[in-house]
């Protein structure tokens, strides 16, 4: 187990990505893709977390078309 597990179990991780969601749609609401996943991608690594690739297309399409806040259904402690 990484140093970063022992920080994060399953739900604090989920919190924690969740967060990065709700700011990156604050910032980057309605912007192209490779702006918005570029964001997201970032977030994710500062806070220490994964979420799966499917996930992240799912959450940079609902910050593209603003039509629903994003939420994180699937997030994991990073690795190292």
């Amino acid at each position: 187990m990484t140093q970063r597990e022992d920080e994060h179990g399953p739900d604090e991780a989920r919190e924690a990505a969740q967060h990065v969601a709700d700011s990156t749609e604050s910032w980057e609401h309605g912007a192209e893709e490779p702006q918005v996943r570029e964001h997201l991608e970032e977030g994710l690594d500062e806070a220490g977390v994964e979420v799966p690739e499917d996930e992240k297309d799912r959450l940079v399409e609902q910050v593209r078309d603003g039509d629903a806040s994003p939420e994180v259904g699937e997030a994991r402690p990073g690795s190292d």
